[in-house]
């Protein structure tokens, strides 16, 4: 199988149309958002959908990993990865139950709402970019000090674009459960039995 260089792949990412993308993933936030615990999964999940099919119009083959283990997507010609949306703070690279004993990073596609950063562990240490000085264990699960965009930007990192999904602070979020369409479109789709 042919290797696809992490440079290539960005290269063809920012080569794309994007604002399908942007456009359904600033609905997506600013509907649901992840403010409600019940959203978090199903917005993260849904962001993971829309990148892929993002990647897969730049013509790479692409399929979504939704049931591996900290690997959310692989790429044809790439090692997989993990898919991360983070607006502000730490960012949470996996949830556990009780103690968390996985202090293991993958490689990581850190979508923020003004850039996609690609975290490769091989391509940030060639610019003297340690992610373990950045890791930080908290009750359930593991973070990644945001500092270290700070840094990466710092070092020259090249593995990131622009992205802007259009998300001002100040503008409010409607904050709708998800749980709640989930229900309605059950209840539309299995009628009350009289």
């Amino acid at each position: 199988m042919p290797v696809l260089s992490l440079h290539a792949f960005m290269e063809s990412l920012r080569a794309a149309d994007a604002r399908i993308y942007i456009a359904r993933t600033y609905y997506m936030l600013k509907k649901f958002g992840n403010a409600l615990p019940c959203n978090r999964f199903a917005t993260g999940t849904v962001n993971e959908l829309l990148v892929r099919d993002f990647i897969a119009k730049t013509g790479l083959k692409v399929e979504s990993n939704m049931q591996a283990k900290r690997i959310d997507m692989t790429v044809e010609g790439m090692a997989p990865f993990s898919i991360k949306y983070s607006s502000s703070g730490n960012i949470k690279l996996h949830n556990s139950l009780g103690v968390n004993r996985d202090t293991t990073m993958v490689n990581t596609l850190l979508i923020t709402p003004e850039h996609w950063w690609f975290l490769d562990i091989d391509e940030m240490a060639a610019v003297g970019v340690d992610y373990k000085e950045y890791v930080k264990e908290v009750t359930d699960g593991l973070e990644l000090k945001r500092t270290i965009l700070t840094k990466l930007a710092s070092k020259g990192y090249l593995h990131w674009m622009e992205v802007d999904l259009g998300l001002n602070d100040g503008e409010a979020c409607e904050n709708q459960s998800t749980a709640d369409v989930f229900y309605a479109h059950i209840c539309a789709a299995v009628p009350e039995m009289t």
